[in-house]
């Protein structure tokens, strides 16, 4: 499927700022410069509905990044970004407490601005490196549960 033709100088679309802004830093604590947003907060009121609401924006962003024709490899990394937030933000208690301290929308948006700002840029060398370790833990997510499986029915049939 083709990418629509589109200005690869378009500024970031305000209506994903403002999407990255309410997930991830709508709100600040008083006397510090921590923030946090609907992410930790929805993620942590309603387990699992929340967490997909959120990750609804997340792919909202990531799709303004297709359209502004961001390179594949940078594409890979903002889906990194969100893997990351919906696998770790997953786990009871330690994903909501990490939901507030991991902006993977803010990161995104950041992505965005980068290619944005510098046009047809090439990736860099963090982004392969970012990517080839995601897929690397994607690989060993999906291998991890067969070889536990083959391991038990290895040791079942002894």
């Amino acid at each position: 499927m083709d990418r629509p033709p589109s200005a690869a100088l378009s500024p970031v679309p305000a209506w994903a700022e403002t999407v990255a802004r309410l997930l991830d830093d709508a709100v600040r604590i008083p006397g510090t410069r921590f923030r946090f947003g609907a992410d930790a907060i929805l993620g942590m009121l309603v387990p699992v509905a929340g967490d997909a609401i959120t990750g609804l924006g997340s792919v909202v962003i990531l799709f303004a990044a297709w359209r502004a024709r961001v390179p594949t490899v940078t594409l890979a990394r903002m889906v990194l970004n969100i893997g990351i937030d919906a696998t770790v933000g997953a786990v009871p208690v330690v994903g909501d407490a990490f939901d507030f301290v991991w902006k993977s929308n803010r990161a995104n948006v950041e992505l965005l601005r980068r290619h944005a700002q510098l046009g047809e840029s090439k990736p860099s060398a963090t982004d392969y490196v970012l990517v080839g370790t995601g897929i690397l833990l994607a690989v060993a997510i999906v291998a991890l549960p067969l070889v536990v499986l083959a391991l038990i029915v290895h040791y079942a049939l002894r």
